[in-house]
């Protein structure tokens, strides 16, 4: 939907303006009219659209981007220039249309930063799987050396410290795949003879 509609003469001058723009931001047509680009922008933000300018002069149609400071913050602008023609064909003016793309512009960063946070879920429940198939031979491990020591032996606490890591380590894990959003599948023992009958 256009937001602005503006005609100029050939130096740049405003013509003609109208649009929903003016009246959200409480300007009126008379700010405008009679001033050129330069005069309503400054010096810091005219030259992009006096570029503009120039080439829809020239007979091209320009189409482009750019931030307009407003009273309800920055808004991203979307202008199209082109050349208003005599009945003769020749070029009297400009005639452009601005659209406030604002909306549409927040919309594809929060689709790049949902598509980014994706990308990461992704790694951290790789990264999360991997590290789990390490802990599993760990506790594995660990447990066949608990199994295997008297608890009197003093390498018993040093397997049962392993053991306990191991088990923080897939703590861990559970909260990597959480964020990633997967799953992991609860250990329980497991009787191979009740299986094989």
């Amino acid at each position: 939907m256009i937001d602005l509609t503006r005609r100029a003469a050939m130096l740049g001058i405003s013509a003609a303006i109208f649009g929903r723009w003016l009246e959200r931001e409480g300007f009126l047509p008379e700010q405008f009219i009679g001033r050129t680009t330069r005069e309503i922008l400054g010096p810091v933000d005219a030259p992009v659209h006096e570029r503009a300018n120039l080439r829809a002069l020239a007979g091209e149609t320009v189409t482009y981007e750019w931030i307009l400071p407003t009273s309800r913050g920055p808004r991203h602008v979307l202008n199209t220039l082109s050349p208003l023609r005599s009945p003769e064909g020749s070029i009297t003016g400009i005639v452009g249309v601005g659209r406030d793309i604002t909306a549409r512009i927040e919309a594809e960063q929060q689709v790049r930063h949902a598509q980014k946070m994706e990308a990461l879920g992704r790694f951290a429940g790789g990264v999360a799987h991997d590290l789990n198939n390490m802990v599993m031979i760990i506790m594995g491990f660990s447990d066949f050396l608990l199994a295997a020591l008297d608890r009197d032996d003093p390498r018993w606490a040093d397997a049962d410290e392993i053991r306990k890591a191991a088990e923080r380590a897939m703590t861990l894990t559970r909260q990597l795949l959480g964020f990633g959003r997967h799953r992991v599948e609860a250990r329980t023992a497991l009787s191979l003879n009740q299986v094989v009958r």
